[in-house]
């Protein structure tokens, strides 16, 4: 009974790393974590990117700037 409590409402902790400064592959590696993600699971992930600007789907750049 205490294991199915425990793997019921446990924290899972994940840090992941890229080594990676290609644009593209994290921000589909972004992506897909952030849809694979499970409710009890909290996921920090680490990357740099080459020089660039990314504008998110809702975000005006002419307000933003």
């Amino acid at each position: 009974m205490l294991k199915q409590f425990y793997r019921k409402y446990s924290t899972i902790h994940r840090i992941v790393y890229s080594s990676s400064n290609n644009i593209w592959f994290n921000l589909a590696t972004e992506e897909w974590l952030s849809n694979t993600i499970k409710p009890n699971e909290h996921i920090l992930f680490l990357w740099q990117n080459d020089k660039c600007v990314i504008i998110g789907r809702n975000q005006n750049p002419w307000v933003e700037i």
